[in-house]
């Protein structure tokens, strides 16, 4: 519709109306083209229509946010990103940790065999060095006077040998741990009396003993081997001369190669 203009303004009558007169007078508004194409302009000059809708301004305010958001993201999207700085290059490696980085493994495993074979050693070492050890365990009651020494340095007796004192009688086990390892007994006894003693070895024991007796002045007066082929038990049957200390020693008779459990006895068979 024209602006400023009413329907008044075109039809006196309202029921007069036709809509094909209508159509036909803005008919100008349109011309044809030799091209076949319609040429579109405005016939009415500028003519604008307010509709009612335009009074709410809702629409304006959720554009304008909308305007803003935009703004935003855009400016966000274009603001360059800022990187992280990288870590330092660590330094190359000296020749120390260069040949343990390529050698680390075999290293380690030489280190591990080199500490289990010093293990194995020292082991060894304590087990063959270590002192003897007299675990007596004497079945007999025994009440000894103080050991006395066995003659001195030129005797016979081994001076290195520790005593232990026992009465007769006596049965004592013992055990000989390593090779050349010797146990020595001291038994005080009367004039007159007649000892039996007796070194056997006991249970899966290997050793082949050998006894001998000394006096108090490290004589060598009395020894025994073997029973017989068969019977490696060491015995020997003894007459006391004079009353004072004697002394037993107890070693293995093939050279203190033999080894094991023993049980030692000394009665009064008279």
């Amino acid at each position: 519709m024209p602006k400023g203009h009413t329907p008044s303004d075109y039809y006196d009558d309202p029921d007069d109306f036709d809509a094909q007169d209508a159509y036909e007078d803005d008919s100008d508004a349109y011309t044809y083209e030799d091209d076949g194409d319609y040429a579109d302009y405005d016939a009415y000059d500028e003519r604008v229509e307010v509709a009612p809708d335009d009074a709410d301004t809702s629409f304006e305010v959720f554009d304008e946010v909308y305007q803003k958001a935009a703004s935003r993201a855009e400016t966000a999207l274009d603001r360059p990103k800022r990187r992280r700085a990288k870590a330092p290059e660590p330094p190359p490696p000296g020749l120390v940790r260069r040949f343990w980085l390529r050698r680390q493994r075999a290293v380690l495993r030489v280190a591990v065999l080199a500490a289990l074979s010093v293990l194995v050693v020292t082991a060894f070492i304590y087990f063959w060095e270590r002192p003897a050890t007299n675990n007596f365990a004497a079945q007999a009651p025994s009440i000894a006077p103080p050991v006395v020494r066995c003659g001195d340095a030129s005797g016979a007796w081994p001076q290195d040998v520790p005593l232990t004192g026992h009465t007769v009688p006596a049965l004592i086990k013992n055990e000989l741990t390593w090779v050349g390892e010797r146990h020595g007994y001291q038994f005080h006894g009367a004039a007159g009396q007649v000892w039996r003693i007796t070194a056997e070895a006991r249970g899966e024991s290997l050793l082949d003993p050998l006894i001998r007796l000394f006096d108090q002045a490290g004589r060598e007066v009395a020894s025994a081997d073997d029973r017989s082929i068969q019977d490696f038990t060491a015995e020997l049957t003894f007459v006391v001369p004079q009353d004072g200390a004697y002394c037993a020693l107890v070693e293995s008779s093939q050279g203190g190669l033999t080894t094991g459990v023993y049980w030692l006895s000394a009665w009064d068979i008279d």
